[in-house]
């Protein structure tokens, strides 16, 4: 008969107890926020998915440097507590300071909920605070367009140039561009990691020309959230986006 030492045992139930307790209770129900000057507020649905616990939310800004921030906008309530299954809102809210944004270019800023559980009476419960972290987007009033974008309205102007054995992205639009997947020959490249280019900026893609080839094509996010697929076509060290090849 096999025997289980104390420490692989302790081990065992450790990780039973830490799958249990990773379970994320408090959703939102957006994975973006979406901020044009000139609203008053955005309002946002927090719900506690617990059928059987209630838990604190709290609530707080941080700017791009990862830093807590109460200016230029502010979330409120700070923290809150939402009954087991029940739903609940919280707010954005612009203060004057939001004139010094630039008005040529969106600015980023970032929204954390971290769910509290209720305190176990139970001495052998591990219980872990998880937190969601969802991007805000302030957009002047010189950049708002009619209605929310399926598409970079200047994505046909989006290049990609070689620079040595790599690509480098460049983002002409006013609009943040993150690009989550890329492709060659219709398949998906393996173990890409995401790449945010801010306005008017560039970045390295991280895919090698070899692993692209003459034709890459990106997939990035749009207002909704959603996947845009863009394919481009290269002659020399510039790649152009093919406009007319895109998917209806």
């Amino acid at each position: 008969m096999k025997y289980i030492n104390t420490q692989t045992l302790s081990a065992i139930v450790t990780l039973c107890l830490f799958s249990q307790s990773a379970y994320s209770a408090i959703a939102l129900d957006r994975t973006r926020v979406l901020y044009n000057e000139g609203e008053r507020s955005v309002s946002m649905v927090l719900e506690n998915e617990n059928e059987s616990k209630p838990y604190l939310a709290q609530s707080w800004l941080e700017n791009s440097k990862d830093e807590k921030i109460n200016s230029p906008f502010v979330v409120t309530p700070p923290v809150q507590r939402i009954e087991a299954g029940n739903k609940s809102q919280i707010k954005i809210q612009a203060l004057p300071a939001t004139n010094m944004l630039p008005t040529d270019r969106e600015s980023i800023y970032y929204l954390n909920v971290r769910e509290i559980p209720p305190r176990s009476d139970s001495p052998n419960v591990l219980q872990i605070a998880l937190q969601t972290k969802i991007k805000v987007f302030y957009r002047p009033k010189s950049i708002v367009a009619p209605s929310r974008l399926e598409a970079n309205p200047m994505e046909k102007d989006i290049l990609i140039e070689k620079q040595g054995a790599n690509y480098n992205v460049k983002n002409p639009s006013p609009y943040y561009l993150t690009i989550t997947k890329v492709r060659k020959n219709n398949v998906e490249v393996k173990d890409f990691e995401a790449v945010m280019i801010e306005p008017f900026g560039q970045r390295p893609l991280g895919a090698k020309v070899v692993d692209l080839g003459v034709t890459p094509a990106i997939e990035y996010l749009n207002d909704f959230g959603g996947l845009v697929e863009l394919t481009f076509q290269c002659r020399g060290d510039i790649c152009s986006a093919n406009i007319k090849d895109k998917k209806a």
